[in-house]
């Protein structure tokens, strides 16, 4: 039998020594030493003190030098607490910190991609005892079946050979109905305004950079459907696609300079100046004026939507994370709401329906499964069509 006494004061020794790795791999079995029981009252109150204190010193101590292993550290201890007490709003606010100042930044000078830039929640912790957590203990109990399908799709990424994956799966399965999508194949816009997602008009901006070469499949492609939709119809980018294309934009810049520096044939500042009058001139021809005021309250109204389909969505995911390596997988993984489509998408979509209010025949070309393979239900939900 541990004396949890001794127990506690190994964990405070640990962060009055900075072994904060160290305090982590002591914290594994917590829960089984400190079972949440009203004896155990007063080991609680002092586990929470030295779980706060971590917490505040490795957020505090995370900097360019410790942000390779600072911030997973941190997520980690937030949800040791999080599994005693779930509803503390100080702590998840904690971890919203962690999340949204090391999941942003752009290139460092030295044109390396931070390491913040890659984080997300799932990569930053592989931490299966929490998604396990939230599945057995929160999710599941509470038939929130689509969040437990979601962190059973990480679970899965994470440790594929869990014993209780099947179990899990079957529980889920068995109180999720899955519905009928029918998407329409085949529509040709005539005299319609055209809402474009991002990766179709990130076509039209990369086709054609002299003897440079894009490693975009479906570039050639897209640039020409826009050039043959042209004559009967009207194009517009939101502004969510604006922010959207302006990011990939600085991707794709920081990529041609590194291209260029391993290949002397290209000239990377003449090819990055190309794409930036090819932007400039795309904003200034197709970006919308209307000010939006709506695109909120149509954001819940879709999430509601969506929401009918948890079994779709959970295939659409698995397509989309299909031949992706794990940790792309998991970066994929976490830029959804649970199942719910990237907050790109939604929005997209939501700005589109509050222009369909003023202009009443509008359309979205996308390429996106989110979109396309819901295009008819979206349709009968909304009025708007969508087609790829």
């Amino acid at each position: 039998m541990i004396n949890i006494e001794l127990y506690l004061k190994k964990l405070q020794n640990d962060i009055d020594e900075k072994l904060y790795d160290l305090l982590v791999e002591h914290l594994r079995n917590v829960h089984k030493i400190i079972p949440k029981i009203e004896e155990n009252k007063g080991h609680l109150n002092t586990l929470y003190e030295i779980l706060n204190q971590a917490i505040e010193n490795t957020i505090k101590k995370t900097n360019r030098y410790t942000q390779k292993i600072y911030p997973r550290i941190t997520i980690k201890l937030i949800n040791k607490y999080l599994t005693y007490d779930p509803t503390n709003q100080n702590i998840k606010d904690k971890k919203l910190q962690v999340l949204n100042e090391f999941t942003c930044g752009d290139y460092e000078l030295n044109e390396k991609i931070p390491l913040r830039s890659q984080l997300t929640e799932l990569r930053i912790t592989y931490d299966t005892n929490y998604l396990v957590f939230l599945i057995e203990k929160r999710l599941i109990p509470n038939k929130e079946y689509s969040k437990a399908l979601y962190c059973l799709i990480a679970l899965e990424l994470v440790e594929p050979d869990y014993e209780k994956l099947e179990q899990y799966k079957s529980e889920i399965f068995n109180n999720l109905k899955p519905n009928e999508l029918n998407p329409t194949e085949s529509f040709k816009p005539e005299n319609k305004t055209i809402v474009l997602d991002t990766n179709i008009i990130l076509a039209k901006l990369l086709v054609n950079i002299g003897d440079y070469s894009f490693f975009h499949s479906d570039i050639n492609d897209y640039a020409g459907q826009i050039a043959l939709l042209g004559n009967n119809n009207k194009f517009i980018l939101t502004p969510t696609v604006v922010k959207e294309l302006q990011s990939n934009l600085e991707v794709t810049k920081e990529q041609i300079w590194q291209t260029c520096k391993r290949d002397r044939r290209f000239n990377g500042k003449e090819i990055c100046e190309t794409l930036e009058k090819r932007f400039d001139n795309i904003i200034s021809k197709y970006k919308t004026k209307h000010e939006f005021t709506k695109t909120q309250e149509y954001i819940e109204k879709i999430k509601e939507f969506y929401s009918k389909f948890p079994i779709e969505l959970y295939q659409i995911t698995l397509d989309k994370l299909e031949h992706n390596k794990i940790s792309h997988k998991l970066k994929k993984l976490a830029q959804r709401e649970s199942l719910l489509p990237e907050l790109g998408d939604i929005t997209l979509l939501a700005e589109s329906l509050e222009l369909n209010e003023e202009l009443e025949n509008i359309c979205i070309l996308s390429n996106d499964k989110d979109l396309f393979r819901f295009n008819s239900k979206i349709k009968e939900e909304f009025g708007v069509d969508v087609f790829k």
